[in-house]
């Protein structure tokens, strides 16, 4: 929001700063999404490995 709409209420270092914070929470939030995508992917592996391991003593 300070980056676009309020801008014109901000100096021009403020401006700079929250440009670069927009920068770094997309950063942040896609990185975090592939830490999630990662963690699910290795999840349904370990749970895959144990089902087929459960079947096996069956």
């Amino acid at each position: 929001m300070l980056s676009y709409p309020l801008a014109h209420w901000l100096s021009l270092p403020l401006q700079i700063l929250a440009h670069i914070s927009t920068l770094v929470f997309a950063t942040l939030v896609k990185f975090g999404y592939i830490m999630r995508v990662v963690a699910l992917n290795r999840f349904a592996g370990i749970s895959t490995a144990f089902q087929d391991n459960r079947q096996d003593n069956c």
